[in-house]
């Protein structure tokens, strides 16, 4: 087999990226920066996939090495969003903020900077700070797009709304040399302030304009077979007579689900309670199997009797290794952690194979009214490994495959023979009674009821997702039934989800909550 070059290397690491592969990426793309470790784009790969595989302090010395021999402007914009990035899941925020105000005094006018440092302060609950940035640099002359997104981020929730949207639709208007990603988020903003100011028509076509930047490549009949061979290799009759691993260190909890469906609300939770950590998405279960597989072109279909013991231990191990490696690299006094839980959401895809190699797992299951669902993901602007999302229709037929597998999943592992126990938190009842349903969550994972979990909003953390702004502040109940305030606008995602609807109760406001 003929050798890649180090451009086809590059090309092939950041597709696995794009889609999700990050532990895949990095493999591919680590050999290439030692041998290229001056070239930017290869630099700003390997430190993105490290962030994503939360490998912070490993990739901000990377880049921290690499910004002392890049100049180019927007490469180094770029190796400062990742070492941010990285100081911000270690909780340094005050540091990732001193790294962009000393960039920043070279180069006052840079709009990116000035995105970057609005959005550093919005992050540590600093708005007021954020917008001073951005509006000062607005009145000094500098009308970029980028800059209107920074005071749009930072005043969405003040009454200087309109005086946003209109900066951001004079913006859009004009010619402008911002990404396709700048744009996009401007649309995404523009949709935030129109909803937040009762404006629901235009909010939905601001929402369009982001996602028609996204070209949807969503293909639901592979969605459909994928479903079906999974169904058919993981049944309670394969595990009969399989040995699984034995159980070393921490028991791991699986937080699993669609996005926005109030996972971050259930990891914010547990994480408070001083015997539980949580890890944040962990996403290296599908190549930690496709390792562990005997078939390379069939791995998440390889059924149980066929992984070798010895590989399905390593497996097992190295999961675990990876999430103590967390542990260790955030907590100095980690002797209390009893759980660890991993929220990558996609894991509902491995749970015949969560509930083969971790015999000690449980796993929760987060599940919201699918219309809220679907809009929310349609508004909120994922990554392309979900393209589903930039479409209604597409959101829908994907929520029903999704559905019926965990429903399905959820009946194999509650079988004698699997033993491996699943809870559904469904966000609605959480938000009407969080103490109750904090309690039951807790009694699932074994675990005596802490006060602390009911304030998590106090901890501290930033949580690098999209939900971060609502993990600051209690549990409200303003975006249950959102949908309902879009119904003009939902008849493509209410023929998707078809029996999955439920009749229309009106009661909703339109504050989107913790997701």
């Amino acid at each position: 087999m003929p050798m890649m070059t180090p451009k086809q290397a590059y090309m092939r690491a950041k597709d696995q990226f794009d889609q999700g592969h990050y532990r895949a990426s990095s493999k591919l793309i680590e050999p290439l920066y030692r041998q290229h470790p001056h070239h930017p784009p290869i630099v700003a790969l390997h430190v993105s996939a490290l962030l994503k595989l939360q490998k912070p302090s490993q990739a901000i010395a990377i880049a921290g090495s690499s910004l002392r021999t890049i100049n180019t402007p927007e490469h180094r914009t770029s190796l400062l969003i990742s070492i941010t990035d990285g100081l911000m899941q270690l909780n340094r925020f005050e540091e990732a903020i001193d790294q962009v105000n000393k960039e920043i005094e070279n180069r006052p006018d840079d709009p990116q900077l000035i995105d970057l440092h609005a959005h550093l302060h919005a992050m540590t609950n600093q708005n007021e700070q954020a917008e001073k940035v951005s509006d000062q640099a607005w009145q000094r002359g500098v009308h970029k797009l980028a800059v209107a997104t920074a005071y749009a981020r930072s005043v969405i929730g003040t009454d200087r709304q309109r005086i946003a949207r209109d900066r951001l639709i004079d913006s859009l208007k004009k010619p402008d040399d911002s990404l396709p990603t700048v744009r996009s988020s401007a649309y995404r903003l523009l949709g935030h302030l129109h909803n937040k100011l009762g404006d629901y028509d235009d909010a939905m076509m601001a929402y369009r304009q982001s996602n028609d930047l996204h070209p949807v490549q969503y293909d639901d009949s592979q969605i459909a077979e994928k479903c079906k061979l999974l169904r058919e290799t993981w049944t309670p009759e394969s595990f009969v007579g399989v040995p699984r691993p034995s159980v070393t260190g921490r028991s791991p909890v699986f937080i699993v689900g669609m996005p926005r469906s109030g996972s971050t609300l259930t990891e914010q939770i547990l994480d408070a309670h001083p015997m539980v950590f949580g890890a944040g998405e962990i996403d290296v279960l599908n190549e930690l199997f496709f390792d562990a597989s005997p078939s390379k072109t069939k791995a998440l279909c390889t059924p149980p009797a066929e992984y070798p013991p010895k590989s399905l231990q390593a497996l097992a191990d190295q999961y675990r290794q990876e999430l103590d490696a967390r542990v260790n690299d955030r907590l100095t006094d980690r002797s209390a952690i009893a759980i660890t839980a991993d929220k990558a959401l996609g894991n509902f895809w491995y749970m015949g194979m969560i509930a083969l190699a971790f015999p000690d797992a449980k796993i929760i299951h987060c599940t919201r009214d699918p219309r809220d669902t679907c809009l929310s993901c349609f508004f909120q602007g994922l990554s392309a490994a979900h393209s589903y999302a930039f479409d209604l229709a597409s959101c829908g037929r994907y929520y029903r495959r999704y559905h019926e597998f965990v429903q399905q999943m959820t009946t194999v592992l509650a079988d004698p023979r699997v033993a491996i126990p699943v809870l559904e938190m469904r966000y609605e009842e959480t938000v009407a009674d969080p103490e109750g349903q904090t309690r039951r969550m807790l009694d699932f994972v074994g675990l005596d009821f802490h006060e602390d979990c009911l304030k998590f909003y106090e901890s501290g953390r930033v949580a690098t997702t999209l939900s971060n702004d609502q993990v600051r502040r209690p549990i409200y109940n303003s975006s249950v039934r959102r949908h309902e305030l879009y119904k003009d606008h939902l008849s493509e995602l209410n023929e998707a989800l078809a029996d999955l609807v439920e009749p229309t109760v009106s009661q909703s406001t339109q504050e989107p909550g913790i997701q």
